[in-house]
């Protein structure tokens, strides 16, 4: 990434199965699925494209009755990001398949003359693979290693990026909700950091 011209990337996340935790099932408990779940991805494209300065989101929320209690979480989170350097980003998260079993998902960094997809194993440009891990560790465990290693040593840098790094990212998905609890509002995320703008946990919509 550091070699090309970025543009833009794109996140589609389309969740299925009913099997949920009770917390991360609950709007006002866990911030909605694309703080619990997709912030990872933010922080993932934060690594690629810098920091954010700008969010505007809008939600489908799930009315009372929708889907399997103790579900409340909304349907649907379509958010869109510009980031520092002028980068922008869509990234939607869906949670409509209750009854369909895995995850399907696709997301792509968009540079001059390059399309990049990627996923835990493999990393396509332009429809060739560049990289493929299909005998090593799954990519969580990989995450633990570093993650223990970096306390062990005492140097945050082992982790590529660190908790105080990553207030960006959770200024990011916070304003989201901000975001869509306004109707699409554009919200500066320096206001989410200083708290001049706040999420209300008990919004549903």
């Amino acid at each position: 990434m550091a070699q090309r011209t970025n543009r833009h990337a794109s996140v589609q996340r389309f969740y299925g199965g009913a099997s949920i935790r009770y917390w991360t099932s609950r709007f006002e408990l866990c911030g909605g699925s694309f703080v619990e779940n997709t912030i990872h991805t933010v922080d993932l494209l934060r690594y690629f494209l810098g920091d954010i300065d700008r969010v505007s989101a809008f939600y489908l929320y799930r009315q009372p009755g929708e889907g399997p209690e103790p579900i409340n979480n909304p349907h649907v989170y379509n958010v869109n990001y510009r980031f520092s350097s002028g980068v922008v980003a869509n990234l939607t998260t869906s949670r409509v398949l209750t009854n369909v079993e895995g995850v399907s998902r696709m997301d792509v960094v968009v540079s001059d003359d390059s399309l990049v997809e990627w996923s835990a194993r493999d990393v396509v440009e332009n429809g060739e693979a560049v990289c493929t891990d299909d005998e090593g560790e799954a990519p969580t465990v990989l995450q633990a290693r570093s993650f223990a290693a970096a306390v062990r040593s005492g140097d945050p840098q082992a982790v590529r990026s660190p908790y105080a790094d990553s207030i960006n990212s959770l200024a990011a998905a916070l304003g989201a909700n901000i975001s869509a609890e306004r109707d699409g509002e554009v919200i500066a995320l320096e206001d989410v950091v200083s708290g001049a703008v706040r999420w209300n946990p008990e919004s549903v919509g």
